[in-house]
């Protein structure tokens, strides 16, 4: 296989064929692929595919094309951050995963005053007479 960079006038001349297919752009040894999977339809997917003790591992980084996709140099963009995250951190779909979860985490804690709200309310809903004092606290 010879070396490739992809254009747009190659990714545009990239024809849809029975059964998907991939193209990958050429880069050296440890760096990951930029690849593009052409279906059927004629729709163009774009991923970022990197190794972690052995195992291949892949990252979609955009559609291309008119029907609500984006621009070469667009994509090219998010695939640059996605291979720049797998070499600060080493994988990137478990980095991506770490930060859902913290995301997650965070979004379900609160401060005390919102505690205490939700303890007054549930108190409250259970017809508890205290939930009137500690309302006032």
């Amino acid at each position: 296989m010879h070396a490739r960079t992809f254009t747009d006038s190659y990714i545009r001349n990239l024809k849809p064929r029975a059964t998907p297919y991939k193209r990958s752009e050429a880069a050296r040894k440890g760096e990951g692929r930029f690849m593009v999977r052409v279906m059927p339809t004629g729709i163009k997917e774009f991923f970022y595919r990197y190794r972690v003790n052995g195992q291949d591992k892949t990252v979609a980084v955009g559609r291309y094309g008119v029907r609500g996709g984006r621009t070469l140099a667009e994509i090219a963009v998010t695939y640059r951050e996605k291979r720049d995250l797998q070499q600060r951190t080493g994988d990137v779909k478990g980095h991506l995963q770490s930060e859902k979860r913290r995301a997650e985490v965070d979004k379900r804690q609160g401060t005390f005053g919102q505690l205490l709200d939700a303890y007054v309310e549930a108190l409250a809903a259970a017809g508890k007479p205290s939930a009137a004092q500690v309302r006032g606290l």
